[in-house]
């Protein structure tokens, strides 16, 4: 009975030893990513895999807003426009409630940051390559991958 449990001790930790880390897994995922999407492509470096939380810059809340901002200040610009060709009293009031509405818009959205709590959205990894764009000279890249909890998506990628 002792020299089974032993066995069965012994084919675990074998078994743990020989799975591969998830930093080998998402680097094998970025080698592939990098193949499809570079010609030439040479990998230089890759950093330990670290825990990504959502930047609010990158929240959805934070892009909704941004939307409303810009699409207010947008009828702004366009409203001032016509102000200086016409300068009618109604457009002067329709200015002001833009005004209003893009300072509740920017008052929101500044206590929607003060309450923002990242979330956790996978692993962050960052990697240095070298590739030969159209214009053939080799080109030395650096971009910030994010892979999801699983290891085996990539998400998002952008530049460093």
């Amino acid at each position: 009975m002792l020299k089974k449990a032993g066995l069965l001790v012994f084919a675990i930790l074998l078994l743990a030893a020989c799975r591969r880390s998830s930093n080998d897994i998402a680097r094998d995922l970025i080698l592939r990513y990098g193949e499809l999407h570079y010609k030439h492509y040479q990998p230089i470096a890759f950093e330990m895999a670290q825990e990504y939380y959502v930047p609010y810059e990158r929240s959805a809340q934070c892009i909704a807003y941004s939307k409303q901002q810009k699409t207010l200040k947008q009828q702004k610009d366009s409203l001032h426009r016509l102000i200086a060709i016409h300068n009618k009293p109604a457009y002067l009031l329709q200015s002001g409630l833009i005004d209003s509405s893009l300072n509740s818009v920017e008052t929101a959205m500044a206590q929607s940051k003060q309450n923002y709590k990242a979330e956790r959205h996978g692993w962050m990894i960052m990697h240095r390559y070298n590739h030969k764009p159209d214009n053939g000279l080799m080109v030395q890249g650096a971009s910030v991958f994010v892979v999801d909890d699983a290891m085996k998506n990539i998400i998002e990628t952008y530049d460093k």
